[in-house]
């Protein structure tokens, strides 16, 4: 018999291994599962309140006093008498001390000279102190000041950048770096103007600028002063201011000649000059004084037509007027004097130094008779004041 052929019948085909596919589909649920919880969970948190932190407290803004408004004219006096120097005191609580603050003796001072100038009519005084550290830390302090100077109608100059300190660099080159600085002192609102603009009657530029500056750097001084004091009339003080014009050609102690230094125009809004009363022997000659005033003033107005001219005559030398009682002058003197000045078209400005800078100047108790004479020289200049304000209504 043939060997029956026995033919293998394949195997069935296995299962599915189901227990794998579980494990991958509870998986998959429970994936499914945190992901929607997640979503409950974040519309749960979203209904609620989210506290908000308290801001972090911001740090206290500097205090910037408001200024007053700034006048909008030039408001000085046809003719300005008074003082080159008067004895104003800087009080750092001016308009507010109290009696044992630091500053209240310098604001009651300030207080009573400003009724006693107001007494004798004076309507202008030079100041050539620095103020703008002082007003930086203090501006309504000097607000006050002004306010109460105004209102007993009296003007005022003071400085903010004066001095070749400030305009010129160790090596003697101009630098305006150094007076930009004392300047922006005065902007408190930072809006690239001093806040004194306006409210201070005449900036005070520089003090003897002959002695140091020439010409084109005045005018460099000037153009940097307008940009902080735009509103504002700058004066200028010119000790010597003949010499450059008597002796042009000879060296200047500084650099160049003479001539260098000469007035010119463009460097100032009021001139401030000097004029000595002794004609050399010690003796007072009207005609020869009202003669030099009328020089000075020909040349400014030749040069700069139109900027007013001030003029101011020391008594005697700073040595004298602080040691020798006969430094001062007489009444008839002072009457002389005044006269002369006055006499001359085109002056803008009498006065005299100084009153209680030295011992034997107008304020010594002694001298009550010069003050009187002072005085009625006030009266005379309200009147022509008035007379001018008269012809322009």
């Amino acid at each position: 018999m043939p060997t029956p052929i026995v033919v293998e019948e394949a195997a069935p085909p296995s299962p599915p291994a189901r227990p794998r596919r579980r494990r991958r589909l509870v998986v998959a649920v429970v994936a499914v599962l945190a992901l929607v919880g997640a979503v409950v969970a974040g519309l749960l948190l979203a209904r609620r309140p989210t506290p908000v932190p308290a801001p972090a407290p911001s740090p206290a803004p500097t205090e910037v006093p408001t200024p007053p408004a700034a006048s909008k004219a030039l408001c000085l006096p046809r003719l300005l008498f008074g003082f080159y120097a008067a004895g104003l005191q800087q009080s750092r609580c001016y308009g507010s001390c109290q009696p044992g603050d630091n500053g209240y003796e310098a604001q009651e001072a300030t207080r009573a000279r400003i009724r006693e100038l107001r007494r004798m009519g004076v309507n202008y005084v030079v100041n050539n102190q620095g103020i703008a550290k002082r007003f930086e830390r203090n501006p309504q302090a000097y607000y006050e000041l002004l306010a109460d100077l105004h209102r007993n109608g009296i003007r005022v100059s003071y400085s903010v950048a004066s001095g070749g300190g400030v305009w010129y660099d160790d090596n003697g080159r101009f630098d305006p770096s150094g007076a930009e600085r004392e300047f922006a002192r005065t902007d408190l609102n930072g809006d690239g103007v001093s806040d004194l603009d306006g409210r201070l009657d005449v900036l005070f530029l520089g003090h003897e600028v002959m002695e140091y500056a020439v010409h084109a750097d005045r005018v460099r001084m000037y153009d940097v002063a307008k940009k902080w004091f735009p509103t504002t009339p700058v004066s200028v003080y010119y000790g010597g201011f003949m010499r450059p014009f008597e002796q042009p050609g000879r060296d200047h102690p500084k650099a160049g000649t003479w001539r260098d230094y000469q007035y010119g125009p463009g460097e100032t809004d009021i001139v401030h000059a000097t004029v000595t009363a002794s004609d050399g022997s010690g003796g007072f000659d009207p005609n020869r004084f009202a003669a030099e005033v009328r020089t000075r003033v020909q040349i400014v107005q030749r040069l700069s037509p139109g900027v007013p001219v001030v003029l101011h005559t020391s008594f005697a030398g700073d040595d004298r007027m602080d040691s020798q009682p006969d430094s001062m002058w007489s009444p008839q003197k002072l009457r002389q004097w005044y006269d002369a000045m006055v006499s001359v078209p085109g002056i803008r400005g009498v006065l005299l130094r100084s009153y209680d800078r030295f011992t034997y100047d107008l304020a010594n108790p002694s001298f009550s008779a010069e003050r009187a004479t002072w005085t009625a020289l006030g009266a005379d200049a309200a009147r022509r004041n008035g007379a001018a304000e008269g012809r322009r209504g």
